[in-house]
């Protein structure tokens, strides 16, 4: 008896993979023109227009933005020459830039300022920023930086102003320093009482410690009355009236020797007030006038 042979279960087939997603759809072409047009960025296209002897772009499309952007609303027709919507740019290079861009495949960005007739201000400052595509096409993406370049504008003058206000500074600091006139600040500080209050030395140049015979290091921040007794038991008076009154006020202080016969310093004090709460005084010394003058009176007796 024959025997049969027993058949194999058949081996099911492995479902079949889907196919895999791809990454990005594709979108439908007649749906860039909405989109271009809502977009935020200005964007121009422009496309390679060629003769013989002569490349030239044309502007093929500029979204609303574009427009708005450069201030091209009214005056943009498809197809323009670049160069006679943006004359600019054909004086500046800009448009021989944008071909050589376009034959060797790189990106390039640039500014185009406009300065206010007669006025160094800016009027408008926009940026490009050019992408080729497909050897035929350059895309510009535009930015409107008026705002910001004015800004960055006012900036750089006040960096300059500052810049010269502070070399200004230190030329008449310099001028000060090495002047023959003593010069020397003091400053209203006020307390509980006459011991912590009245007037204490802020500055002094070097002419000062030779003609008062005095220490610059050693006398700034102290009190006034305490490094020059004397002087201002003489001239306290006057120098509170002057920063009350703003009123600059003369004064002479002249000493004698031990035998009171000869002088031995006459000083000329010229006051003044420095803002709200400081003195200023300039000293010059006038001993030989006044022994001059002392001597002459002598003479004459």
């Amino acid at each position: 008896m024959a025997t049969s042979a027993k058949s194999k279960p058949a081996t099911p087939k492995a479902a079949a993979k889907p196919a895999a997603a791809k990454a990005t759809a594709a979108l439908p072409t007649a749906l860039l023109p909405e989109l271009l047009s809502k977009m935020q960025a200005g964007v121009i296209v422009l496309e390679l227009s060629q003769t013989a002897s002569k490349k030239t772009l044309n502007v093929a499309y500029a979204n609303a933005m574009a427009l708005k952007k450069t201030g091209l609303k009214d005056s943009f027709e498809p197809g323009v020459g670049l160069s006679k919507l943006f004359p600019n740019f054909e004086k500046r290079g800009i448009t021989d830039l944008l071909l050589d861009a376009l034959e060797n495949g790189k990106s390039v960005s640039f500014e185009d300022i406009a300065y206010k007739p007669k006025v160094l201000q800016i009027e408008s400052a926009i940026t490009y920023r050019a992408t080729p595509l497909a050897k035929q096409y350059l895309i510009l993406v535009v930015e409107n930086m008026t705002e910001l370049k004015m800004i960055e504008e006012e900036l750089m003058i006040t960096a300059a102003d500052l810049e010269t206000a502070r070399l200004e500074a230190e030329r008449q600091a310099a001028i000060v320093r090495n002047m023959h006139v003593g010069c020397f600040v003091l400053k209203l500080e006020s307390g509980n009482n006459k011991k912590e209050g009245g007037l204490f030395f802020d500055y002094a140049n070097p002419a000062v410690g030779t003609m008062l015979d005095l220490s610059l290091n050693s006398i700034i921040g102290k009190r006034f009355a305490d490094i020059l007794p004397d002087l201002a038991d003489k001239s306290m008076d006057l120098l509170v009236a002057v920063l009350k009154k703003g009123r600059t006020s003369n004064f002479e202080d002249i000493t004698y020797r031990k035998d009171k016969l000869e002088i031995a310093q006459a000083v000329n004090y010229r006051a003044f007030k420095l803002g709200a709460d400081r003195v200023g005084v300039l000293c010059e010394d006038i001993t030989r006038a006044r022994k001059m003058q002392e001597l002459m009176e002598k003479q004459h007796d």
